[in-house]
């Protein structure tokens, strides 16, 4: 993920489009895509460790969330709308 980080700002410094209102809302977005990673490796490990806190419908509700986020963060990148 660092990888991804690291070329994900290089292309963004090399394109110039530091400015742009539409590269700040995907910057967020992508951030809070990779809080949703971090958390999810988390609650991974507590589950090996036999601890469920949450149940089997929030658990797939919760499972939507990357999907949302990476269509918006297409539609962004696509349609800059500011």
């Amino acid at each position: 993920m660092i990888v991804v980080w690291i070329l994900g700002l290089t292309l963004a410094t090399v394109g110039q489009h530091w400015g742009a209102g539409w590269l700040h809302a995907k910057f967020a977005l992508v951030l809070l895509l990779s809080g949703y990673h971090g958390w999810a490796v988390g609650y991974a490990k507590r589950l090996a460790r036999g601890e469920m806190r949450l149940d089997g419908r929030t658990l797939r509700m919760i499972n939507e969330v990357p999907a949302l986020l990476a269509t918006v963060i297409v539609v962004l990148v696509f349609v800059k709308p500011f």
